[in-house]
């Protein structure tokens, strides 16, 4: 298990990522409503909850982007 200040990090980082990609993306109003929605939905509270029920964010995220990365290089 992650650390409740990882989870904090987790979700600071995730919501600055967020709103960075919503940059390129075009500016309506719904969009802006989604975007308003993920971050919302990627809480504090979700994603302790997602890892009280089994999920492992250091194979889900961490091995992915380190797979990724090796097959870019």
């Amino acid at each position: 298990m992650i650390s409740d200040e990882n989870i904090e990090y987790l979700h600071n980082t995730l919501e600055q990522l967020i709103k960075i990609l919503n940059f390129f993306a075009p500016q309506t109003e719904d969009t802006n409503q989604l975007i308003t929605m993920l971050i919302q939905l990627l809480n504090k509270d979700t994603l302790k909850t997602m890892q009280l029920l089994g999920f492992n964010y250091k194979e889900g995220i961490g091995i992915s982007l380190s797979q990724m990365y090796a097959q870019r290089s």
